[in-house]
């Protein structure tokens, strides 16, 4: 089962929680105030992407569904990495079976990255 740090979080706060959502994600309850901060920081997110001018974003989901295709994201980004898109957001990597997604990668003039996946 892989979990975000989100997941991670709420479940140093309690195992049980971490539990039930993953495995019963339907009884979660959001209050309305929670929602709210919730969507102001996915809002401050997507100003953010845009700092750094045009970007690609490398979040692919899996059909029908709001799961991450972490393949897909690794692929996705492969191809940005060798197009030498400028400005990457939630760059996808993977290193022995280590998965991380980089909130905004940007190229610069001094950096060169050479990644095999």
């Amino acid at each position: 089962m892989a979990i975000t740090k989100t997941d991670f979080m709420r479940g140093m706060q309690c195992p049980k929680m971490l539990w039930l959502d993953k495995h019963k994600p339907g009884l979660k309850v959001i209050p309305p105030e929670i929602q709210a901060k919730l969507d102001a920081g996915n809002d401050f997110g997507d100003r953010a992407m845009g700092m750094f001018g045009p970007y690609e974003e490398m979040t692919v989901y899996r059909p029908g569904t709001t799961i991450p295709d972490k393949a897909a994201m690794l692929q996705k980004t492969q191809e940005h990495l060798e197009a030498g898109t400028s400005v990457i957001c939630e760059a996808a990597f993977s290193n022995y079976n280590n998965y991380c997604a980089v909130d905004i990668l940007r190229r610069t003039d001094t950096n060169v990255i050479k990644l095999k996946i």
